[in-house]
């Protein structure tokens, strides 16, 4: 306790609002980066209401007390409830302004009355102490709600950071009440504990806060490199990798697994007809149906312009075959988009039984795609003979 005690709080307060005008600065420069991300400008708000609140109580005795009492505690309990409203427009969850504005307003008039009409520091620091860690509560709900999110690790560091200071911030209030202080920056072990936390805490949030904001722009830029913008499925280059993969896996064990690809009939026709966005409704319910129709261990892809792929891992050439022709049976009679005439794919199926490589696969199946595109709403392999609308036969 003799090592708090010999804290000067003063200068603790004047690191404090420096702390934060340097944090404030990195979460405007993350903003002015990433300024599409809700709730980023509002933690950059939140930090320089923090530095701000400081600074002015750093001149008591100096600037009016209405500047460095009221306001200035306003701005510094501003700061966790501007973070609350941070996170949750951060991680999608409703807030409520009501609520914050109930908790200043109720703070201005505590403030003001136990100032103007009775002075009582003790009382203004429970006041701000208790109110702070309502707004710490509330923050660390909507962290707690958001627990399962990509970007949890950074969550998890502020949640943890606020509740210890929450936590502290009652104890506060406790001792206030049992040992009430005859001036604000008095070095008591608790006060400057206080102090000495709020400084070393304030930058674990930060970090937690830029963290968080750091993961999501590393999920959303993954996302750009591996998912079609249209079809919201895997692009040519995810597809790929992914075909990769499984050629090794098989390989290694000797395994099997089909490849189909799957071709819209007649886009460049639906497209003059009825406009893009016709044929883009098309190419989206299409994408959905092949999702519907595999397994979570298969994968469905775009392969490009009209083309998808679909992979179906530990599948027989039988199997595949079946799937694809309830694919082709499905598709003629559920895609419609805007276009008033019935909607048809053509189906090219291989296996990896007996290839090379990945590349042979696929040629194998663009092989047979060419043999279904013959006749159109079709399925076909290497080996078989497409049958138009009747599906297929052996050769």
């Amino acid at each position: 306790m003799d090592f708090l005690s010999q804290f000067d709080t003063r200068t603790t307060a004047l690191l404090i609002a420096i702390a934060f005008f340097i944090q404030a600065s990195v979460i405007g420069a993350q903003r002015y980066l990433v300024g599409e991300y809700r709730g980023v400008g509002t933690a950059l708000l939140g930090n320089l209401s923090m530095a701000i609140g400081f600074s002015l109580a750093l001149f008591r005795d100096v600037l009016p007390d209405w500047l460095t009492i009221v306001v200035a505690n306003l701005l510094i309990l501003a700061s966790p409830n501007l973070y609350y409203i941070a996170v949750s427009k951060f991680t999608g969850q409703k807030h409520s302004n009501v609520l914050v504005i109930s908790i200043l307003s109720l703070t201005a008039l505590t403030l003001f009355y136990f100032r103007y009409i009775t002075d009582n520091i003790g009382a203004r620091i429970i006041c701000i102490s208790l109110m702070g860690a309502l707004a710490i509560a509330l923050m660390v709900y909507k962290l707690w709600g958001a627990r399962q999110a990509p970007y949890r690790m950074g969550i998890r560091l502020i949640a943890i950071s606020f509740t210890i200071y929450g936590i502290f911030l009652i104890f506060r209030s406790v001792v206030t009440i049992i040992t009430p202080p005859k001036e604000l920056f008095t070095n008591s072990p608790v006060e400057s504990a206080v102090y000495l936390l709020l400084f070393l805490l304030s930058f674990s949030w930060t970090i937690g806060f830029i963290l968080m904001v750091s993961q999501r722009l590393q999920i959303d830029l993954t996302e750009l490199a591996t998912i079609d913008s249209l079809s919201r499925i895997p692009n040519r280059r995810a597809a790929e990798t992914f075909l990769e993969k499984e050629f090794a896996r098989t390989t290694r064990q000797q395994g099997e697994f089909s490849l189909l690809l799957v071709d819209l009939d007649n886009l460049k026709e639906i497209n003059d007809t009825y406009g893009h966005t016709t044929g883009d409704i098309i190419l989206r319910e299409l994408a959905q149906s092949l999702q519907t129709h595999i397994r979570k261990q298969d994968l469905a892809g775009r392969w490009g312009g009209d083309e998808f792929m679909v992979l179906l891992t530990d599948t027989s050439m039988d199997d595949a075959i079946q799937l694809a022709e309830r694919i082709r049976k499905y598709a003629a009679t559920t895609l419609t988009g805007n276009a008033k005439k019935a909607i048809t794919i053509s189906i090219g199926i291989a296996t990896s039984h007996g290839a090379e490589s990945a590349a042979e696969i696929i040629k194998n199946a663009d092989a047979a795609l060419y043999a279904a595109k013959a006749t159109k709403n079709a399925v076909s392999n290497v080996k078989m003979q497409p049958i138009g609308v009747l599906g297929y036969e052996a050769s």
